[in-house]
């Protein structure tokens, strides 16, 4: 079940999190970068064949608190690669007669259990509990501010990111 090549905790997570609740996926090879319209083009991390629709979901990992700044929760920053990255995934699918959903799916290490009640869905994995919540790639361009320039970074202030994420069964 653990990916090949440079995969987190975070991802093989999702991936056994998938497994258990018989979640028809494909892992994704982010190793190799792929061309489409003579671009490279970063790589998403799952396809998801939902209920509701086709997913490229790009997961993201992150801590939920940390021993520094246990108040530093919900942190989202990505890189603007990740959303041009989708977006062009997006525009291949559709340019080949396929709708998909571009999702980033946050799983948040939480540091302990006072922390699970601020998610719906939490999963145990190889002793580690992770809040797994997700984003439409449009909501988060919709409400993204510049985080740095270098590198190139992006993110939604924390109050908001808290408020218009939704469980990841929302999506999947």
């Amino acid at each position: 079940m653990k990916r090949t090549g440079n995969h987190s905790h975070y991802e093989n997570a999702v991936e056994a999190y998938f497994i258990e609740k018989k979640i028809s996926y494909m892992a994704i090879n982010e190793g190799k970068k792929v061309f489409a319209n003579n671009q490279k083009v970063k790589n998403f991390d799952f396809l998801i064949n939902s209920k509701k629709s086709v997913i490229a979901l790009d997961v993201k990992g992150k801590q939920f608190g940390y021993d520094s700044a246990p108040s530093n929760l919900w942190e989202n920053w990505i890189l603007e690669q990740d959303i041009t990255g989708l977006e062009n995934w997006q525009k291949e699918f559709r340019n080949n007669g396929v709708n998909i959903e571009p999702v980033f799916m946050y799983a948040y290490l939480l540091k302990n259990k006072d922390q699970h009640n601020a998610f719906k869905i939490t999963y145990r994995f190889k002793g580690k509990t992770y809040g797994l919540v997700g984003i439409s790639l449009e909501d988060f361009k919709k409400n993204l501010k510049v985080r740095s320039n270098s590198p190139k970074s992006v993110c939604i202030s924390r109050r908001v990111f808290a408020e218009i994420t939704k469980p990841i069964d929302h999506f999947i």
